[in-house]
């Protein structure tokens, strides 16, 4: 039986989506060859500095996926996150690590889910697409950029992560144009006055990534020595700009613990130099809210907030 129209169709998905707590897109598959010809084109005119395009943007991240030839559209999806913690405990007290709300991937599996069951719904197929998410979200019009490079949204703020999946729905065209700046950073230098690395600049619009400590918190590569040992703040990641930027405060409550690591558990973390050095029963609990993937730096971020 066939679906119910392309308008229809769309208004009833974005709705379901929205009920659950969602925010959601849908724009037309041929938006998505724009998306890399932006990314090119940052990198060839540097506004990309040389160590992201090394780390972040090979020639193969830089092509279009290949597009299912079914596929009319993109559904672009919205889940707020909060942010996370983890208690260490230590012999003289308790140390909580910070894991930025971008970081958390263990909703991913249960949206995806419900996103397909909704897609069949409506008669369409569906695959997920591995799209640049935060560039596609401030050119289709879900969120926009803040001075920070962190993209907003209406119902989360910076406090999101995001999911996509080429679909058949029809869809017609909307505001589809360049990155735009929130109307709420005009004059508001916040986050510039917070972040102590200088990676975000008054006179650019997009950040200078290579400055941020998650850029470096991420790598298993020493810190580099201008990193000042009071700058570290997150497990992994970083909050310092988003913890101080207003269109935040609604959000800032959002906060969730992880898991507790008892002072044995505490030490072998803070003697590992790599995931090899992680007990699996230990690994385990990392993977379970999806951040296993940072295992090789726990050890050395951890030591970094402890002052070690």
């Amino acid at each position: 039986m066939p679906g119910p129209g392309k308008n229809k169709a769309v208004e009833i998905l974005k709705a379901a989506l929205e009920g659950s707590g969602l925010e959601a897109a849908v724009f037309p598959v041929f938006g998505v060859p724009s998306l890399y010809q932006e990314l090119q084109r940052r990198a060839v005119s540097g506004e990309v500095g040389a160590e992201l395009v090394q780390r972040y943007l090979s020639p193969l991240s830089m092509s279009p996926p290949e597009i299912p030839p079914w596929a009319e559209s993109v559904v672009l999806v919205a889940m707020g996150r909060p942010i996370a913690r983890f208690r260490f405990e230590m012999p003289h007290g308790v140390l909580w690590a910070v894991v930025p709300p971008q970081y958390r991937r263990d909703q991913e599996i249960t949206v995806g889910e419900s996103l397909i069951g909704l897609l069949r719904s409506l008669g369409s197929r569906m695959a997920q697409a591995e799209l640049p998410l935060k560039l596609a979200s401030a050119k289709c019009g879900l969120g926009r950029y803040g001075r920070n490079n962190l993209v907003y949204t209406r119902g989360n703020g910076s406090f999101l992560r995001f999911i996509a999946f080429f679909s058949q729905l029809e869809c017609e065209e909307g505001p589809w144009g360049g990155p735009e700046l929130m109307e709420a950073c005009d004059g508001c230098d916040a986050c510039l006055r917070n972040c102590p690395t200088g990676c975000i600049a008054a006179d650019r619009f997009l950040a200078r990534g290579e400055r941020c400590i998650a850029f470096h918190n991420e790598d298993v590569a020493p810190f580099p020595g201008w990193i000042e040992p009071d700058w570290h703040n997150s497990l992994v990641g970083c909050m310092r700009c988003q913890s101080v930027c207003p269109a935040n405060r609604a959000y800032l409550s959002r906060i969730v613990t992880w898991d507790t690591f008892s002072q044995a558990e505490t030490q072998t973390l803070l003697s590992s130099y790599g995931a090899e050095d992680i007990p699996g029963e230990i690994a385990r609990r990392f993977d379970r809210v999806g951040i296993s993937h940072y295992l090789p730096v726990v050890g050395r971020n951890l030591r970094a907030l402890a002052g070690f």
